[in-house]
């Protein structure tokens, strides 16, 4: 088994097994398909957090998925839901967030008034909604590919194991599961050609298509395309997600952590 750790990128070939775990706050992928007659890699899996997406995704992800020259069948990824630190068992308190505020403005508690803590809260759902989407975009403009996505159940985020869990299991017979439950399966083979050209060139020139917000079941794929256009630059400073309060250790509200 290849496990990928925290904010990492890795291939693996098609009679190899590839996970990622303790996703949290953060977003994993994976882009399966036909391993070319070169490499043997059919599987690239990332493990990104939500200020990492564009680093992570952005690049790391789609330069390895481009080096890999298989043949893509499809991409999915296992999502944070956007009001992940609003509801469920981890859910913040109004006092977790007055004393975040207040330490990280120099406020007195009595300050932060009622307005400011739902700005916070808001602010926390566009953050996780935007690495989601944003990801969710890399995947269509580099490979038109729309992925198939799986957004996580807040009332499980205390759950063991296979909650936070991405798998992309050996060939033959290979599949796709998130939170154990399966996703797609993996084409049987080997490539025996190149993506055509046409398809390159297509998601080349196509805009960015925006993905759902949350969507929960499969969405429809197109061909398989090939990956020949070119991450974009390293962004050199990603967004920081706004610090979470000492009580609140276990699982950061706003830290990009995904452990």
């Amino acid at each position: 088994m290849i496990n990928v750790g925290y904010n990492l990128c890795l291939p693996a070939k098609y009679g190899r097994d590839i996970q990622t775990v303790g996703l949290d706050t953060c977003i994993g992928v994976v882009a399966y398909g036909l391993p070319s007659t070169q490499g043997g890699v059919n599987k690239v899996m990332a493990h990104a957090s939500t200020g990492g997406v564009d680093e992570i995704i952005g690049q790391r992800f789609i330069a390895e998925v481009q080096k890999s020259r298989m043949t893509i069948h499809g991409i999915c990824m296992s999502c944070p839901s956007p009001d992940r630190n609003n509801n469920g068992p981890d859910k913040l308190s109004d006092d977790d967030i007055r004393r975040t505020l207040a330490e990280e403005y120099g406020l007195h508690p009595s300050q932060v008034t009622p307005a400011r803590i739902q700005q916070f809260r808001d602010g926390l759902v566009r953050m996780l909604q935007g690495a989601n989407n944003r990801a969710a975009e890399y995947c269509v403009q580099y490979f038109g590919v729309n992925p198939t996505v799986r957004i996580r159940e807040n009332r499980h985020v205390r759950d063991p194991p296979p909650y936070g869990t991405l798998v992309a299991s050996a060939s033959p017979g290979g599949e796709v599961r998130a939170e154990g439950h399966r996703m797609a399966s993996i084409p049987n083979g080997t490539a025996t050609a190149a993506p055509a050209a046409a398809a390159a060139s297509s998601s080349r020139d196509s805009a960015p298509k925006r993905a759902p917000a949350a969507p929960s079941s499969s969405s429809k794929k197109p061909a398989s395309a090939s990956n020949s256009k070119k991450p974009p630059p390293v962004s050199s400073s990603a967004k920081k997600p706004p610090p979470a309060s000492s009580s609140s250790s276990r699982h950061k509200s706003s830290s990009s952590r995904g452990h």
